[in-house]
């Protein structure tokens, strides 16, 4: 009678029988409380990690930037951002919903002509964003990318452009080396934590 129960209680989906088959991801990434403003740079396969640092963000205390790259449609139905972000061209406004929805802002790059999108790599878009802050802005930086390692190598020469510590993952297993910035805490190079 009890292993009827157990099989009925396993059946019906109750908390007690149900078994998992989806594993947490590990979180790769070090958020450094003196860099405020992350800046995330998510592409391809990485765009779901990059999602998940940013749900991490949502608190008032961070001020985080997340663009996305891809050269085939967006996993998502991409829209108008109701969010101006000082540094990003006029017409590129596409957004990911769910960030806006979360208050933060975002904007996507593709190469491939796809309405609203900056036209070329996230990194480009990423490039002229960072070139529009003054050395105030730029000290609260740390970038932090998701995705292919050409997204990897390209956010490293952007964290070594402008002196920025980054972080860099592809969603499997750490990529690379460190940066060359000044870690956050002051303790010397940031560790690229990949």
């Amino acid at each position: 009678m009890r292993a009827k129960r157990s099989q009925k209680a396993a059946r019906s989906g109750s908390p007690s029988r149900r078994r998992s088959v989806v594993r947490q991801a590990p979180d790769p990434f070090v958020l450094h409380p003196t860099r405020p403003r992350p800046l995330l740079l998510g592409e391809g396969a990485g765009i779901g990690p990059t999602i998940a640092l940013a749900e991490r963000l949502r608190e008032p205390a961070w001020k985080p930037l997340v663009l996305l790259g891809s050269d085939d449609p967006f996993p998502f139905r991409a829209r108008p951002s109701d969010v101006i972000v000082a540094g990003i061209p006029t017409p590129t406004i596409a957004c990911m919903p769910l960030l806006e929805e979360w208050g933060i802002p975002s904007r996507l790059a593709s190469t491939s002509d796809l309405p609203g999108c900056f036209e070329g790599r996230v990194t480009e878009l990423a490039a002229t964003w960072l070139g529009s802050l003054g050395p105030t802005q730029l000290a609260e930086v740390e970038i932090f990318s998701c995705g292919p390692a050409q997204l990897s190598e390209a956010a490293g020469d952007l964290a070594r452009r402008y002196a920025l510590p980054w972080q860099s993952w592809d969603g499997v297993s750490p990529i690379g080396s460190t940066s060359e910035a000044t870690d956050p805490m002051g303790a010397g190079p940031a560790p690229n934590r990949n």
